[in-house]
């Protein structure tokens, strides 16, 4: 996880960082899901790297959720891109 902040951090641009994490004492009670190690376990058990599910045939993937690296892609930032639009407005301006 600290792998992924830290990449997201570095990108230029917008990131999304999504973590999904077990809360026995409210959810997991509520939910009769069981205490924490039974939800780590179902977590282990459910989850599939992207890179691994494009290879599985989607019935494989049934009731199950994606973990892994969906996108990376470098986009220009809203500020850089903005600071362009203020400059080109006061180029024809003056």
């Amino acid at each position: 996880m600290a792998n992924l902040i830290e990449k997201g951090l570095k990108n230029n641009g917008f990131s999304l960082i999504e973590a999904i994490s077990d809360c026995p004492t409210y959810y997991g009670r509520k939910n009769k899901k069981g205490d924490a190690v039974a939800m780590l376990e179902w977590q282990k058990e459910n989850a599939v790297n992207i890179t691994a599910a494009a290879k599985l045939p989607p019935e494989s993937l049934k009731g199950k959720f994606l973990i892994g690296e969906f996108k990376n892609t470098t986009e220009p930032e809203y500020t850089d891109e903005y600071k362009k639009i203020i400059e080109l407005f006061g180029k024809e301006n003056q």
